[in-house]
């Protein structure tokens, strides 16, 4: 179909059986046009192919269509609702630019892309789902969507605006990005200080943020099954939540939680997912604090190390708290990793402030992806995959066990074989 005839008024329009492909500029600008039937057989829509429909409400894009084209929809500014089928593989740049009253839409699980200004300032859309397989999504994808609150986005992206990742999300003050543990978007997240929740925490409705409150009132909340996961909070504990714009218990607030610690646990969640749990009757006021930062910086970029003294395959993540100095007490602090860690020892270290490495503690990641170490102050510190060598306080590293096994060993042979020959020569006194 090359156009639809100039001039007419029609507010619906009904595509010709036998018409297979939508081509460019079709509907440019039918601004009385509120609803459109494509028919089965149609296998593209061309580039501008709706462009400043202004009227279009709803469109549902049949089976078989392989490919959207650029702005192909551009300046819809009534449409609410579009269907697109699992046959699309292919949605172009700016497709859906503007489209400022869509509420919701469905990428299929064929697309590997979502281009450029793809859903720019659709200032209705609430929440989007990114599908396993797509590996980029292009700048000013979502920029001024103002009503985004949650974006879900699989591990399988590597490529976030590219040079750019902070024009994508540009203008989404409400967003809150859902992800993989340790994955591209969490490091996008920490980059351009967007709130992040590991997938698990995505909510049944994900136009909701995580905490309409965040912390002024600790809130109870007793696990029937405490062991289950060793990254849940303890039965009977005060669980203050803390969103990454909310990051800092005020004097008050802490004193409050210190004569609630008499009696239980206490566990601070961050948005990003670290927790802190403090043990039960163990925390004090910390002199000279009038308030508690707990917010932190989490990186997985490599090149931000001071002196890395490990290789870049041996670096897990880079984490700097806001707190500096003791905390209340020792705490058991719960850090995200990722599940492709799971199973597997990890090491924690403190950079002090001359650039030398501090050895703090090592675990086993559980299966959930999460690190859990025990400290008592705050600073910066990396997670690497083995003890390093020569840093204060390491254990030692496998090739120095082996040495002092066989140095063990071989001690353990001498001394036999002096017993052996003190043997010998008694018998032959006799």
């Amino acid at each position: 179909m090359v156009r639809w005839p100039e001039g007419k008024q029609e507010s619906v329009a009904t595509i010709p059986e036998g018409v297979t492909s939508i081509g460019k500029e079709a509907f440019d600008n039918c601004s009385s046009l509120e609803s459109v039937t494509i028919p089965e057989g149609v296998t593209s829509i061309g580039d501008h192919a709706f462009v400043y429909c202004s009227g279009l409400t709803s469109v549902t894009i049949p089976e078989g269509v392989t490919s959207i084209g650029e702005e192909a929809f551009d300046g819809c500014s009534s449409l609410k609702s579009v269907t697109i089928p699992k046959s699309v593989t292919s949605i172009g740049f700016g497709a859906f630019w503007n489209c400022s009253s869509l509420t919701s839409v469905i990428i299929p699980e064929g697309v590997t892309s979502v281009e450029g200004s793809t859903f720019r300032d659709c200032s209705s859309l609430t929440s989007i789902t990114i599908p396993e397989g797509v590996t980029e999504i292009g700048q000013f994808a979502f920029a001024d969507c103002s009503g985004l609150r949650s974006i879900v986005i699989p591990e399988s992206v590597t490529n976030i605006g590219e040079a750019a990742s902070e024009t994508v999300f540009d203008g989404c003050a409400q967003l809150t990005i859902y992800a993989p543990v340790g994955s591209y978007a969490q490091k996008v997240a920490a980059d351009n200080d967007i709130p992040f929740q590991p997938l698990e925490n995505l909510p049944q409705d994900p136009a909701q943020t995580p905490s309409e409150n965040p912390s002024q009132t600790p809130e109870q909340k007793p696990s029937e099954n405490p062991s289950e996961t060793p990254s849940q909070s303890p039965a009977d504990s005060q669980v203050i939540s803390l969103t990454a714009e909310q990051t800092t218990v005020s004097k008050a607030e802490m004193d409050n939680l210190i004569a609630e610690n008499k009696d239980s646990a206490v566990v601070i969640k961050l948005a990003d997912g670290i927790r802190f749990t403090f043990a039960k009757g163990t925390m004090k006021a910390v002199d000279g604090k009038n308030s508690y930062d707990f917010g932190a910086k989490v990186s997985s970029d490599y090149s931000g190390l001071k002196n890395p003294p490990i290789a870049k395959d041996e670096f897990v993540q880079a984490i700097s708290y806001n707190y500096s100095g003791n905390l209340p007490a020792e705490a058991s602090i719960s850090i995200p990793v990722g599940t492709k860690w799971a199973g597997k020892k990890l090491y924690y270290y403190e950079v002090t402030a001359n650039g030398t490495y501090k050895y703090v503690d090592s675990d086993t990641v559980d299966k959930d992806g999460v690190l859990t170490v025990q400290q008592s102050h705050c600073s910066d510190y990396v997670i690497t995959t083995k003890a390093l060598a020569g840093a204060a306080g390491s254990p030692a590293t496998g090739d120095t066990g082996a040495a002092v096994l066989w140095t063990a060993v071989l001690l353990l042979a001498a001394g036999t074989l002096c017993a052996a020959v003190r043997k010998s020569r008694m018998s032959g006194v006799r």
